[in-house]
């Protein structure tokens, strides 16, 4: 699925936005003073690793990304290193 030029730049974006923000979330979510935060962050962060296990330690994100992207405009292969 290789996306016409003009959407690839906004469409990554916005992926790579998505993806700092969930990270945020796994990182300080359990300090909101909300209860329902707090709840979705404890239900968030065990499927986060189980997402990662499932997609042999690739994020979903970054595999959308790179459905987006075509491989010649990739950087190197960098996903998956996280996790092993």
């Amino acid at each position: 699925m290789s996306l016409p030029r003009v959407l690839q730049r906004p469409i990554v974006l916005t992926i790579r936005v998505l993806h700092l923000m969930l990270l945020l979330f796994a990182l300080f979510g359990c300090c909101m003073p909300s209860e329902t935060i707090r709840l979705l962050h404890l239900l968030y962060v065990p499927l986060l690793f189980f997402s990662w296990y499932w997609n042999n330690g690739v994020c979903y994100l970054t595999s959308l990304e790179h459905a987006c992207v075509p491989q010649t405009m990739r950087p190197e292969k960098l996903e998956g290193n996280f996790t092993r």
